[in-house]
């Protein structure tokens, strides 16, 4: 088995997580990680047993032996190291959202097809083993017609001053693209393209967007989801079927298990995920690099732009836009 070589681009919180699953994955080594700290690069490399430490992004995307490149900088960089990457020969996995708008998207995707290299989004949530099985069990029917989802993402905030990431509209900031991409994720894997959205959002005092209420329409069912960086929910998800329920336990999109609720009692199903959770989505992009694919059949690039399309479309709607665009 071919070992993969990755690199990793922005050290922050959630690149120290994917970087304790890469250890965990076989066949893959943590060639070279990136910072604009030196001390924080070989710290980190210390820690997640990197070979290489960079204290250029450049630097790293120059290392031949690194074969793809995990981006997990703030959101408003995934299309410049992206597009990096990619002019550089880089396979890349870069954090959700993949860009800011369905204009980034569009660029990186051409960008990826015309240089014929390997790019996906990190949604984590489409490779977990949990959802994997509800969204082939849903096939069947199990519940009957489908006619409502009602799923969340919400955690306090609120004792994180305006220049933090999540509310710095410089980068990005608001709970829509950070958190509330999770429950419209899960509507559009499960129903598709929506037929009319609606959206309401309250705002942050530093200006960005804090909480948003989504409404999907279908022709004939209907998604309820909402986002929110002023309180934590219970961030389950739940399915109403014409027969019966479908229950994603908390938290729902890294969830180990789900609920059957029909005529007949309760089942339920109980998935373990490897390590933190990232492992799947590690395992599903170095099996495509092993079989020299470009893109991951069950989240494309495709699959990336029609979500972020209908984020931009929330986004319009509230007006949670950014000088930047």
């Amino acid at each position: 088995m071919k070992t993969i070589r990755w690199g990793i681009i922005g050290l922050g919180a959630i690149a120290n997580d994917f970087a304790s699953d890469l250890n965990r994955v076989s066949g893959t080594v943590i060639q070279g990680v990136a910072s604009r700290s030196l001390t924080k690069a070989k710290n980190f490399a210390k820690k997640h047993k990197a070979l290489k430490s960079y204290d250029s992004y450049e630097d790293l995307l120059a290392d031949t032996n690194v074969d793809v490149v995990y981006i997990a900088t703030p959101h408003h960089l995934h299309l410049e190291w992206t597009l990096k990457a990619i002019k550089a020969k880089k396979a890349v996995l870069c954090e959700k959202p993949l860009g800011v708008n369905a204009h980034q998207v569009r660029q990186m995707m051409t960008a990826a097809q015309g240089e014929k290299v390997f790019l996906m989004e990190a949604l984590w949530t489409r490779f977990n083993p949990t959802m994997e099985e509800v969204i082939e069990k849903l096939k069947s029917n199990p519940i009957g017609k489908l006619r409502l989802l009602k799923a969340d993402f919400c955690f306090h905030a609120l004792d994180q001053s305006s220049e933090h990431r999540i509310f710095n509209l410089e980068l990005a900031g608001g709970s829509i693209l950070d958190i509330g991409i999770y429950p419209v994720f899960l509507a559009y894997i499960l129903f598709g393209k929506p037929q009319e959205i609606k959206a309401y959002s309250q705002f942050h005092q530093g200006g960005s967007e804090l909480q948003t209420s989504v409404l999907l329409n279908y022709e004939d069912c209907q998604a309820q989801l909402f986002s929110s960086f002023a309180f934590r929910s219970e961030m389950t998800a739940h399915l109403y079927g014409e027969k019966g329920q479908l229950c994603v336990d908390a938290d729902w999109f890294q969830s180990d298990s789900y609920r059957l609720l029909t005529g007949e009692g309760e089942q339920v199903y109980k998935h373990p995920k490897k390590g933190i959770g990232f492992c799947h989505e590690i395992e599903a992009v170095n099996t495509a690099l092993r079989n020299s694919k470009i893109e991951e059949a069950r989240w494309t690039l495709q699959n990336s732009l029609e979500l972020i399309e209908i984020l931009d479309e929330i986004r319009n709607q509230v007006g949670a836009v950014y000088d930047f665009e």
